[in-house]
């Protein structure tokens, strides 16, 4: 396997580790807040949170950007909101 193909496995793997951990993580603070209105807000900030990652991993690997698979970034958030309704 070359170099740079690897590096690319790695960094996407970092990308997707740091930001499902944020976006887990906001999403999980959305069920324990107690401020009202606060867990749409977390929630959605969550979404993003996941989407930008899967758009980060796109760029490393030079995909293109617009794919069905920018869905799986709201995928903690929904998770949780299904879990904790």
């Amino acid at each position: 396997m070359e170099v740079q193909r690897v590096q690319r496995w790695v960094s996407s793997a970092l990308v997707m580790t740091v930001a499902t951990l944020l976006a887990s993580g906001l999403a999980i603070l959305s069920e324990v807040s107690t401020r009202p209105g606060a867990r749409p807000g977390l929630l959605l900030l969550s979404s993003v949170a996941g989407v930008f990652a899967m758009i980060g991993v796109r760029i490393i690997n030079a995909k293109a950007l617009l794919t069905p698979w920018l869905a799986l970034g709201a995928l903690p958030a929904l998770v949780v909101w299904i879990v904790t309704r």
